[in-house]
């Protein structure tokens, strides 16, 4: 897997380079000030693994769609849809460090304030959110340069833009769960899980490669549902590094979602199973922006000692086997198979 993510990433960093270079050419001939925003945007993508570009040629294969040269523009506007999310999310979220780097409005704030700005923080989350935004203009720029025959190009399209919509949604119950005081229940955050990242990360990226190359409904359907299923065991493992893995290995500080208060299922368990005084300060530290080094190993030791931790585990072993179930009943090709069936093995085991 690891092989095709990387072939991957290596043809779709090709066609942004061209793409990004191009707009950048053009946006410099009409004297346009911030071109540099679409350098800065290219390298973030560069910085990043590029699953969905990936995804998205996997599910051209699954389609038997043959040459998948006319799909780098939908692989390509999806790493920069991924890009605007990203750097959305980031001012959302207070994070000043994404992909091992300092993300795009603590860059813009420091520069500001080198620069005697009165408000350098809000100037730069502005800006920042101005960067997201053209990428995901430039994202839909790229989308319609597929040379697709019109009618699959057309459902592309639809979506492309319908999957958009789920994951801003998604976004939005993610943050308002993790302003709210009382607990997620574990259908809320199942939903979260859902549209915020496995149907954007997976199912979406699948389904568009599918339907660009042709294939035929039930293939499209299945995808669509081993897509959300992968996408779920990715998730629940991304909490799992979130509370446990080091800046350096996740890109982002450590215990980012502790700060936040993320509702994750790791934090509904320990909330449920947890009494007395650390349920006490367990409450008290999750969605404290102060929260210290001491906090964050007093957390991972509870998922620990509480059974939290294994629960979870438990549970990405069911979605795993529910996911091979799945993709044993597709009608795909055998190095497909083999392909996704690595893919679920590359979820399980990242990053530990």
């Amino acid at each position: 897997m690891k092989a095709f993510l990387a072939t991957a990433k290596e043809r779709t960093q090709r066609y942004l380079d061209c793409f990004l270079a191009e707009k950048q050419q053009e946006l410099s001939l009409l004297g346009i000030s911030y071109v540099d925003t679409i350098t800065e945007i290219g390298l973030f993508c560069s910085r990043g693994k590029m699953i969905r570009a990936a995804m998205n040629l996997l599910g051209w294969q699954a389609g038997n769609g043959g040459d998948d040269e006319a799909l780098l523009p939908v692989a390509g506007a999806m790493e920069l849809l991924h890009a605007g999310l990203l750097i959305h999310d980031d001012v959302m979220d207070h994070d000043d460090f994404r992909r091992g780097q300092p993300s795009f409005h603590r860059r813009y704030a420091d520069r500001l304030a080198e620069e005697g700005s009165a408000n350098p923080r809000h100037t730069g989350e502005a800006l920042a959110l101005c960067a997201g935004d053209v990428a995901f203009f430039l994202a839909g720029e790229a989308l319609s340069r597929a040379t697709l025959p019109e009618s699959r190009h057309a459902e592309v399209r639809r979506t492309f833009f319908r999957e958009c919509l789920l994951v801003g949604i998604g976004q939005m119950s993610d943050v308002y769960l993790g302003a709210r005081r009382s607990p997620a229940s574990l259908a809320e955050i199942l939903h979260v899980y859902r549209y915020k990242t496995a149907r954007y990360t997976f199912s979406m990226p699948f389904i568009l490669g599918a339907r660009a190359a042709g294939a035929d409904e039930t293939v499209v359907r299945g995808l669509d549902t081993v897509g959300e299923q992968i996408g779920t065991l990715f998730q629940i493992k991304d909490d799992e590094l979130g509370l446990f893995g080091e800046a350096a290995e996740i890109g982002k500080p450590t215990g980012s979602d502790i700060r936040e208060g993320k509702k994750t299922i790791l934090f509904s368990f320990m909330v449920e199973q947890v009494t007395g005084p650390d349920h006490d300060r367990l409450l008290a530290t999750l969605g404290n922006p102060a929260i210290t080094d001491d906090d964050i190993a007093f957390v991972r030791d509870l998922a620990r000692r509480s059974g939290a931790l294994d629960a979870v585990r438990a549970r990405a072993a069911a979605v795993e086997a529910a996911a091979r179930t799945a993709i044993a009943e597709l009608p795909v090709t055998p190095e497909v198979r083999h392909l996704l069936n690595a893919l679920v093995d590359y979820n399980r085991d990242r990053g530990f």
